[in-house]
């Protein structure tokens, strides 16, 4: 019995439905399914080939799927393995007490450039701090003669008080030495003793 060129009407019907392109290659004998212009069956029946051909795509929809799927959860385990904020971060990062300090290590005037909300500016004037025995031990410590900041001071507090500033290294130094001080205040309101240049200053009351 002599092999059909044709598709039969239904068969035509579910290759269109598939959005499959059929096609008879004389030379091979096969009718040839394509999809977006690549082939993806070839058959000598039509409608075996027809299967083959929704098969192979339905295949390659599946694997999609599941490469969604791992991908989906290996960037659900990255964000669970991504270590929360420690407290020292949080508390760094409230409203201050200090001033922010010149980035280059010296002071700048109060008002340009500061991110510290104006009715603290207001309140600590000029020395940028509230005035208490922690606030003035810190400046103290932390600035030289000339009210500049002085970097390895910043960095020998931080260190004698377990402090980690390694997450604050993108931030210029007027910055890392608000949060520093931030970190130490909320220690200290908490009843927590701070070390300052090698002597612990007790809280209040």
């Amino acid at each position: 019995m002599p092999m059909t060129t044709n598709l039969h009407p239904k068969t035509a019907k579910r290759a269109e439905k598939a959005g499959i392109d059929v096609q008879y290659d004389e030379a091979e004998k096969k009718f040839v399914y394509y999809k977006n212009d690549e082939q993806i069956a070839a058959h000598t029946n039509p409608a075996k080939g027809l299967d083959e051909a929704i098969q192979f795509l339905a295949s390659g929809t599946a694997e999609k799927q599941e490469a969604a799927t791992k991908d989906k959860k290996a960037k659900k385990s990255i964000k669970e393995k991504r270590p929360a904020k420690s407290r020292d971060q949080e508390d760094a990062n409230e409203d201050g007490d200090e001033e922010e300090e010149g980035g280059d290590g010296e002071e700048t005037p109060a008002a340009a450039g500061s991110i510290v909300k104006p009715k603290y500016r207001k309140e600590y004037g000029t020395e940028r701090h509230n005035h208490d025995e922690l606030a003035v031990a810190i400046s103290e410590f932390l600035r030289d003669d000339k009210g500049n900041l002085i970097v390895a001071n910043l960095e020998a507090l931080a260190k004698e008080n377990d402090v980690e500033i390694r997450p604050w290294e993108d931030l210029n130094n007027g910055q890392r030495s608000m949060n520093l001080r931030n970190v130490l205040r909320a220690r200290w309101r908490k009843g927590e003793n701070v070390v300052v240049n090698g002597s612990a200053i007790t809280p209040r009351g």
